[in-house]
């Protein structure tokens, strides 16, 4: 019996399941927009996405987006997390907001900034 782990469970509803390689990794850059026509009726757009950006994917067409959109996306992301302090050092969390981001926001770098908890070390709290 195959199972399909929680994490890839979307990919069964991903409107190009089935359809070939080539159409989302066009080896001259060209196919692009015949992939994006594909993804742009997908219920899954989003959860593809977020898959490609989480997983560093460099090469083909995820979620609509083509690598160089994917790259400006995380770009867009990096710069939107505070830079942290070199003193005291800080813990910080950052968890996805993806699973409510509409597939257009996060397409567009609209989408919310991920939320971050911060955490001071104990030591960091008591006067010098």
């Amino acid at each position: 019996m195959d199972e399909t782990p929680d994490e890839y469970a979307w990919m069964m509803n991903a409107r190009c399941r089935g359809a070939s390689p080539t159409d989302f990794f066009p080896s001259d850059g060209l196919g692009v927009e015949s992939a994006q026509e594909i993804c742009v009726h997908c219920t899954v757009r989003a959860e593809c996405l977020e898959y490609a950006l989480v997983n560093r994917i460099e090469h083909g067409v995820w979620g609509g987006a083509s690598e160089r959109e994917r790259r400006r996306i995380l770009r867009r992301r990096r710069d939107l997390l505070p830079s942290t302090p070199a003193e005291p050092q800080e813990e910080v969390h950052a968890s996805s907001n993806s699973s409510t981001s509409s597939a257009d926001e996060i397409w567009n770098g609209t989408a919310p900034a991920p939320r971050i908890s911060v955490s001071m070390p104990s030591s960091a709290h008591e006067p010098t």
